[in-house]
């Protein structure tokens, strides 16, 4: 996965290479409204020579993109177009999955019916389907959904009607959409931001923003990974304290021993940062 720059020198943003040498190359410098997007936050994904990503606004409405680059030259796939009226997303800002057919999905963070987001799918002649529209009692979802290979998607999502978030599962068809677990705050933790990631046995992994001790960043607490088993039971892997990194809002990454990785954007050394600085950490089976 390349990896995604902001703030060029118009702060419209950039994707950049960076070469095993650590050369950097700009393979392109967004424009934004209303030919190109804007302010790129997710990560891009790879098929073959191709990559896919998005951009948070801009586009033909200044609502966001889906983008393709290959060779060095930029795509706009898809333009949201949510003051159309017509129940469209607005705002994506994660990293999208891709399926074996093509297709595309990903989620905004606003639009929608009821304005608190989507889940959409893009297919390979930039056809966009809503697949479902977040309401007050789901919350909003997180910017990124994780496909498994049976064809399911899952994501989380915030607020609700727990006022903690959710993480869900639905088909990509868009169908059957269900609750899998509602995150109750405190100790079990409240608003998972990031992607999630699954083992052989169907155990789900991710990270909530809040919640855990509640005693670190009172009275909010600086965040917790958990596991939630296919029964939908919720364990707690890891606390966090501050000193070991705090409010984790991005997705996990597993290896092949079951170990996970991840990032938190506060905690660690406090010398040069109020809060600190922000850690990389691992968590063992």
């Amino acid at each position: 996965m390349t990896p995604t720059g902001i703030g060029d020198k118009v702060s419209d943003g950039i994707i950049y290479r960076i070469s095993a040498s650590g050369k950097e190359a700009k393979p392109h410098v967004f424009t934004g409204p209303p030919s190109d997007g804007l302010r790129p936050y997710g990560g891009l994904i790879r098929d073959q020579g191709t990559f896919y990503g998005t951009t948070s606004v801009g586009g033909s409405v200044d609502q966001g993109t889906v983008f393709s680059l290959s060779n060095g030259r930029e795509i706009v796939l898809y333009s949201f177009n949510t003051h159309s009226g017509d129940g469209d997303g607005a705002n994506p800002e994660g990293t999208l999955v891709r399926d074996e057919a093509g297709n595309l999905y990903g989620t905004t963070l606003q639009g929608g019916n009821d304005s608190f987001g989507t889940v959409f799918r893009l297919d390979s002649t930039g056809n966009e389907t809503i697949l479902h529209a977040f309401s007050i009692a789901d919350g909003s979802p997180g910017p990124s959904l994780m496909l498994d290979q049976l064809g399911n998607l899952y994501g989380t999502t915030n607020g609700g009607s727990s006022g903690d978030g959710t993480l869900f599962e639905m088909d990509t068809g868009g169908k059957n959409y269900t609750i899998l677990y509602t995150f109750p705050g405190g100790a079990n933790g409240a608003q998972a931001l990031g992607a999630l990631v699954a083992d052989k046995a169907g155990n789900l992994y991710g990270t909530t923003r809040y919640g855990g001790d509640l005693s670190c960043g009172a009275p909010y607490g600086c965040g917790v990974v958990f596991q939630l088993s296919p029964a939908g039971n919720e364990t707690i892997l890891h606390t966090f304290s501050g000193k070991d990194g705090m409010v984790p809002s991005s997705g996990l990454v597993r290896d092949a021993a079951g170990n996970l990785y991840g990032t938190a954007p506060r905690g660690g050394s406090t010398e040069t940062c109020d809060s600190g600085c922000g850690v990389v950490f691992k968590i063992t089976p």
